[in-house]
């Protein structure tokens, strides 16, 4: 029998997600797995955090504000000198920093990352928002033992368009980039001139209709043609953000020591 076929709204995006479950049980149970991973589970994230040894904390910064998590020895380690790597996470159009944080929750405090997801409002101006990272970048460093030269940036759909503007506009506060079903748009091409060595890893649902497959290799043959230091990988999916991505992203990380 073929597999059956759930949807639901995405938060992240704001695009219509669909999964493809295998006859591995009941349409009921894979639709209250699906209900508990992306409604219930950022509430449950928020309300352990004390009992699972990271933390999480909310910022303000002017009119804005930003999630911040911190890894899970932090605690243990605080007051000595140790210094570690810093996730910048990027929602999607529509989307909520806490939302796109209880993704990347569990794999960056147990593999020893801080990670900070700012609220972007993106009709705004993005000059505004780009101040708003710097600004909350600044603050971060100032307050928390963070390893300037690991510094990442990711993020999904409108926050991975972002998070090309941010690399290439600004490449001495970052030191990688994983964007996750993003594109160049035309907003970005005049900072091209600074790709150079810059280093990125492109993450792309082959059945994209949001930003389909030919607008992703036009971007790789721009990076590429500007000479950027660049791996991608493509899974079998649409506009979605996959699972346990997250985890691949970060043992991409690992490789900046």
């Amino acid at each position: 029998m073929p597999s059956r076929r759930f949807c639901m709204f995405c938060g992240s995006c704001g695009q219509e997600r669909y999964y493809e479950r295998a006859k591995t049980g009941t349409a009921m149970i894979a639709f209250l797995n699906l209900i508990f991973l992306f409604i219930l589970t950022p509430s449950f994230i928020f309300a352990q955090e004390q009992q699972i040894g990271g933390k999480i904390i909310e910022h303000n910064l002017l009119d804005n504000k930003y999630f911040l998590s911190t890894p899970e020895n932090y605690m243990q380690n605080h007051g000595q000198q140790d210094k570690y790597p810093l996730i910048i996470g990027l929602h999607g159009f529509g989307g909520q920093a806490k939302g796109f944080l209880s993704l990347w929750f569990y794999p960056a405090k147990g593999r020893g990352y801080f990670i900070a997801c700012p609220q972007i409002e993106y009709r705004t101006d993005r000059r505004l928002n780009e101040n708003f990272v710097k600004d909350m970048l600044n603050q971060i460093t100032k307050e928390y033992p963070i390893d300037q030269r690991r510094i990442f940036l990711t993020g999904h759909s409108a926050g991975a368009h972002f998070s090309y503007y941010l690399y290439l506009k600004n490449s001495l506060l970052f030191t990688a980039s994983a964007p996750v079903s993003g594109m160049l748009r035309d907003w970005v091409v005049p900072y091209m001139h600074n790709a150079k060595g810059l280093k990125f890893y492109l993450i792309q649902g082959t059945k994209d209709s949001t930003n389909t497959m030919s607008e992703f290799e036009g971007t790789l043959s721009i990076l590429k043609a500007n000479k950027a230091d660049v791996i991608y990988e493509t899974y079998e999916g649409g506009h979605e953000y996959p699972r346990n991505i997250s985890d691949k992203i970060i043992d991409w990380f690992d490789t900046f020591k």
